[in-house]
């Protein structure tokens, strides 16, 4: 649970990707198991990259491995769709190549969701926030629209 919240927290700092890595190592070390492993021997899940954002930020049909923590951002199944292998991954495509009408479906409430909640104006607020420092000046810019320049003094 501990290593849970450390980890979600981590996502709002810079190089919090960067830390995690950093201290997996260091824990496959301390616990003498493998580098990609936990105490359990189970494999670590990726870590949520850019791109599960950018693309659904875009429009685009986000079909990705699991990533840690990556279900508390987006709705599996409904915005976004992971695979769990190889057979997996070529099974989903050629069911979403088939009924491109929920492919369109599951793309569209992504891009709703990366544009409700999953902006640089909704996340900076937060970090900003998290580290003590002011965020009143960032709400002029989470208010404005996309691709509005707004000045911040």
């Amino acid at each position: 649970m501990a290593r849970r919240l450390l980890s979600h927290s981590l996502n709002f700092v810079p190089f919090g990707s960067q830390l995690k890595t950093m201290g997996k190592r260091w824990l496959a070390t301390v616990e003498n198991t493998p580098d990609r492993s936990n105490a359990d021997g189970a494999p670590y899940p990726d870590q949520i990259k850019a791109r599960n954002f950018e693309i659904p930020g875009c429009g685009g049909f986000l079909l990705t491995g699991r990533a840690d923590n990556l279900d508390d951002y987006y709705e599996v199944g409904k915005e976004i769709v992971y695979f769990e292998n190889t057979q997996d991954l070529i099974e989903k495509v050629r069911h979403y190549l088939h009924h491109e009408d929920e492919r369109a479906a599951i793309a569209q409430a992504g891009y709703q969701r990366t544009s409700r909640e999953h902006l640089y104006a909704h996340r900076f607020p937060e970090i900003f926030q998290r580290l003590g420092l002011p965020v009143e000046p960032l709400q002029a810019v989470r208010n404005g629209s996309p691709g509005q320049t707004v000045e911040v003094h």
